[in-house]
């Protein structure tokens, strides 16, 4: 029984950040950009839209910005990883770790 228990904590915490909270990451960093961009009094990520202009017609669909997060995560999808040819592949990710490690320990 007690298996059972953590095995549905486990499911539910997992759905919920799946579904609940990674969603609102993206959306607060919309919010973070227009209110940036109203702050800062210029025109905030509302660009994103389906170029209808490509397949003829005379505008786009805007969808006012809300397509900007899932832009975002496209172009972090598709980035590429950039390793020189020159340097050993294992110091060359091990480094910003060693770097990174001991300054997150102190925050502990």
């Amino acid at each position: 029984m007690d298996w059972f228990l953590i095995i549905s904590s486990g499911i539910k915490i997992a759905v919920i950040t799946f579904l609940i909270i990674l969603p609102l990451v993206a959306l607060s960093s919309l919010a973070e950009r227009k209110v940036s961009a109203f702050i800062q009094d210029r025109i905030g990520p509302n660009r994103v839209g389906i170029p209808m202009t490509l397949l003829g017609a005379k505008k786009d669909i805007p969808f006012f910005g809300l397509i900007q997060p899932m832009a975002d995560g496209l172009k972090f999808i598709l980035k590429e990883d950039f390793t020189p040819k020159h340097v050993r592949k294992f110091y060359f990710w091990l480094a910003p770790a060693l770097v990174l490690v001991p300054a997150l320990l102190t925050c502990g």
